[in-house]
């Protein structure tokens, strides 16, 4: 072995800058393989931490307008009564909501803003809560909330949590158990989970506000459950009754509505569904990242091969002196794999550096996974074996073709490579040219898309604006409002109901129009919002203060809305409210999404009760 490293060290001492260019190229493909292989495996492992993922489904409804991710309460638990291969189900908010609380500790309040979502009991019986300390059925106590072990340190320190009270304005929670964080790739979050109130939306089969889950004994009893659940009398009057449908002449393939069931690790992949929450990533892109890493490993091991070859005019001479004075032939070829090799697992673990580095970076930012490399040992584990290959490859035909001429021949006079030589020299480095083109192309690509997103027309001003939740200063609104207009360079203030731009989707309502059925995205304002924001009602007028004072309020709808609804000026809905204005397309939810029939609303004295967040 030592003929072996002296040999290592002597070429490293003499070729310096090819040594360390090797070394470079290799590091940052390895480094590149991780993270890419770190982000895949967070998105193939969505959610399959759960016990039986494959047996739990969220149930989604649809027509010929799209399908959603809602359900109306008396629909979903007669749903889960409708099958004996039903498990379990469960209802929830559609997504988690900002909460105040404080908590006493020695007789000071501290305050608190935590994530809280409202579950029916049956949820921890769908998903799986690893149980630190307390009740695994907490949640089907009244006024009991969990919380996640993150949560619990962090309020009360390493003091038990169970049985604490969490002071909110509407009265106490009591932590009834604490659950082991989830991981980030999950539908369920870590937030503090209550109970929804017993009587909550019970018989409105109109309010379709929650997301609905079922455990399911079989995936393949699946399919029978929508056509079971069909034949359920109750189901069909109760809707009948709910939309106009005449007693039990409901029928749901003549109106064209359908459930649909999708399981659990499915659901960050799909898209096309209103009302999902669920971060997503595409099965398609994720073939495409994987497919980016390899090309990128063989882009550094094709450099490598290069720079190994066109280095044998110049160590030729040297190998086959080695040869005239004894050495086996076996042996150097071992010692030049052997150079391979070592440059290999040297450049693995300059790569774990980059790694590292790279999480502690801004840049990590750019990557949804934990980059750490303790959470992905076998990704680490499978990285040194790709350093391992690609150091065997890389090395083996330049170890063969360096030892395979004849020392007389060599040591004669100068050597430059031979046509075969060459030629193989020139076709992996077309190789390397067309890969590395493509990448570039495909990142043009990207940039390009980020650079549309980041550049076009939102359709309102979004410079200058400070957006803060006063879910908590309703009754106080007014006074708030004069508040911070005192403030020097506060040019205005004003209120709505959700964040604009926010959300794929916002409140969909369905109302009669001249006699026929509508649906749009709504979101209720206040007067002063479009000023505000800088929206141009390009038809009509804009809001006035006194529409707030009308019974029925007043509507302005996108351009949209106008073309594919028939909407005409001055007319009304026929719930109320009277068509004052029509805007030109205003992008209120992501790039991913075409534009949606939408509305703002300035709500009369009938519906005054409605809260807002607040735009400065």
């Amino acid at each position: 072995m030592n003929p072996i490293i002296r040999n290592l060290l002597s070429v490293v001492r003499r070729f310096k800058l090819a040594a360390s260019l090797n070394i470079l190229g290799l590091s940052v493909a390895f480094a590149a393989f991780m993270v890419i292989m770190i982000q895949l495996d967070y998105d193939h492992s969505f959610d399959k931490f759960h016990k039986d993922s494959d047996k739990i489904f969220r149930v989604e409804i649809g027509n010929q307008a799209g399908v959603f991710a809602i359900l109306s309460r008396p629909m979903a638990e007669h749903f889960f009564e409708s099958s004996p291969h039903i498990i379990a189900g469960t209802i929830c908010e559609i997504w988690p909501g900002d909460a105040f609380f404080h908590v006493e500790n020695n007789g000071v309040r501290n305050f608190y803003k935590e994530k809280q979502l409202k579950v029916s009991p049956g949820f921890s019986d769908v998903f799986t809560f690893d149980i630190v300390e307390g009740a695994d059925d907490a949640l089907k106590t009244p006024n009991n909330v969990l919380i996640p072990l993150s949560l619990s340190r962090k309020l009360f320190g390493n003091e038990s949590a169970v049985g604490q009270q969490l002071v909110y304005e509407w009265g106490n929670q009591t932590v009834g158990a604490i659950y082991r964080d989830f991981p980030a790739n999950s539908v369920i979050t870590n937030c503090i989970y209550r109970p929804m109130p017993e009587n909550e939306n019970k018989d409105s089969w109109g309010n379709q506000n929650y997301t609905t889950y079922i455990r399911v004994n079989d995936a393949a009893n699946v399919p029978q459950l929508f056509d079971n659940f069909k034949r359920n009398a109750e189901v069909a009057a109760a809707f009948a009754a709910a939309f106009g449908g005449g007693g039990a002449t409901f029928d749901w393939d003549e109106i064209g509505l359908f459930l649909r069931f999708t399981a659990l690790p499915d659901i960050h992949f799909i898209t096309g569904v209103q009302y999902d929450s669920t971060p997503k990533a595409g099965r398609q892109t994720l073939m495409i990242l994987f497919a980016i890493a390899i090309v990128i490993i063989a882009i550094a091991a094709i450099n490598f091969t290069n720079f190994s070859t066109a280095l044998t005019p110049m160590r030729v001479k040297s190998i086959n002196t080695q040869r005239v004075l004894g050495a086996r032939q076996s042996t150097l070829r071992r010692s030049l794999l052997f150079e391979a090799v070592f440059t290999g697992f040297l450049s693995y673990f300059v790569a774990l550096l980059l790694v590292l580095l790279f999480n502690n970076s801004p840049l990590a930012k750019l990557v949804d996974a934990d980059l750490s490399l303790a959470a992905h040992p076998l990704i680490v584990g499978g990285t040194a074996l790709v350093a391992l290959l690609t150091g065997l490859l890389a090395g083996m035909y330049p170890s063969r073709y360096m030892t395979s001429f004849a020392p007389a021949l060599v040591l004669k006079g100068n050597f430059a490579l031979s046509p075969k030589g060459r030629k193989l020299r020139n076709t992996l480095i077309g190789i390397q040219y067309v890969a590395s083109i493509a990448l570039i192309i495909g990142a043009s690509f990207m940039y390009l898309q980020n650079r549309f997103m980041q550049t076009s027309s939102l359709g309102y001003d979004k410079e200058a604006l400070i957006t803060v939740n006063v879910g908590q200063i309703q009754k106080s609104r007014d006074a708030f409002t004069n508040q911070i207009k005192a403030y020097a360079g506060v040019e205005d203030v004003t209120y709505a109901h959700a964040l604009l731009s926010s959300a794929d989707s916002y409140m969909k309502w369905g109302q009669p129009y001249k006699g026929e059925p509508v649906t749009f995205q709504c979101l209720p304002i206040q007067y002063t919002f479009l000023k505000v924001m800088g929206i141009e009602v390009a038809e009509g007028r804009d809001f006035r203060q006194g529409d707030e004072n009308t019974e029925h309020g007043a509507w302005i709808f996108n351009e949209t809305a106008q073309k594919q609804l028939n909407l005409e000026l001055n007319t009304n809905i026929d719930n109320g409210g009277e068509i004052i204005g029509f805007m030109p397309d205003i992008k209120i939810a992501s790039f991913r999404t075409a534009v949606e029939p939408m509305a703002f609303t300035v709500f009369g004295t009938e519906n005054s009760g409605w809260d807002f967040g607040q735009y400065v």
